[in-house]
C-alpha cells in the first residue's frame, strides 16, 4: 500500500511537461523584437516621441510582395513583405504579415489569403487569380477596375478549367496566352520596387528634395509627381 502511494507521488511530481511548451512558446514570440520595430517605426515618425497609436495612425499601406529571404523591421526574417509608408515623412518601412498588425489599423493588414494567392500564380502561370489578390491590387491601385472586370469575366465564363488545362482536349492556347500575360502583369504589380522606380508606371525617378532630418532623398515620378518617395 505504502509503495503504491509512492509510485502516484513519483509520477505526479514527474510530468511538468507544460512548463516546457511554455517556454517554447515564449522563444517563437520574442524572434518578433516589438521594441526595435517601434524604434524603428517612431524615429521615421513626424513625433519620434509621440504616442504609438497616434502615430501608427501616420502609416499607410502601399505595397505587398510576396520574397524569400528578406526582413522585418523587428529584425525576423521573413517571405511575406508589407511595405508601408508615413503619410508625413514619407519614410517606407518593411514588415512583415505579423508585425502589421501591431499597428492596430485594419487598412494595413493584409489576409493571408492574398499571399497564398501570389504564391499560387508564381508556381502556376495558368492558375486563376484569387478574389482576394484582385481586390488587394486594385485597392492599392495596382490593378485597374477593367482589368479586374475583364479577368472575373474570363475567369468566370464557361468551361474556363478545361481551357487553361493543357492536358485537356478543349485546350485553348490562344486564351491561355491570354491568361499567362494577365498573371504577368499581376505579379509585376506584387513585386519589390526598387526606391527610384516607379511602382505605379515603372518610370524611373529623379530626387526632388532632401528630408531636412534623416538627410535622405525625397524621389518623385514625373509621371505622377505626388506619389512621394
Amino acid at each position: 500500500m505504502e509503495s503504491a502511494v509512492k509510485r502516484r507521488a513519483s509520477a505526479t511530481q514527474s510530468t511538468p511537461n507544460k512548463p516546457k511548451r511554455l517556454r517554447k512558446e515564449k522563444v517563437e514570440e520574442s524572434e518578433h523584437d516589438f521594441s526595435r520595430l517601434k524604434e524603428a517605426v517612431m524615429s521615421r515618425s513626424s513625433h519620434p516621441d509621440g504616442d504609438w497609436a497616434e502615430t501608427c495612425r501616420e502609416w499607410e499601406l502601399v505595397s505587398i510582395y510576396r520574397e524569400p529571404g528578406g526582413h522585418c523591421s523587428c529584425n525576423k526574417p521573413i517571405v511575406e513583405h508589407c511595405v508601408i509608408r508615413n503619410q508625413e515623412t514619407k519614410e517606407e518601412l518593411i514588415v512583415g504579415n505579423v508585425c502589421v498588425e501591431r499597428f492596430g489599423r485594419k487598412e494595413l493588414k493584409v489576409d493571408k489569403k492574398v499571399f497564398e494567392g501570389l504564391h499560387s500564380l508564381s508556381e502556376n502561370d495558368l492558375a486563376a487569380a484569387t478574389p482576394s489578390v484582385l481586390k488587394r491590387g486594385r485597392e492599392l491601385g495596382f490593378l485597374t477596375k477593367r482589368f479586374v472586370a475583364d479577368y472575373k469575366k474570363e475567369a468566370s465564363g464557361e468551361g474556363c478549367r478545361v481551357r487553361y488545362n493543357p492536358e485537356h482536349k478543349n485546350f485553348d492556347e490562344e486564351k491561355a496566352t491570354k491568361r499567362r500575360q494577365w498573371n504577368d502583369q499581376i505579379l509585376f504589380a506584387f513585386r519589390e520596387v526598387p526606391k527610384n522606380e516607379c511602382a505605379k508606371c515603372g518610370t524611373l525617378k529623379s530626387v526632388v528634395r532632401m528630408h531636412g532630418r534623416t538627410k535622405e532623398p525625397f524621389w518623385a515620378c514625373p509621371k505622377f509627381s505626388d506619389h512621394g518617395r
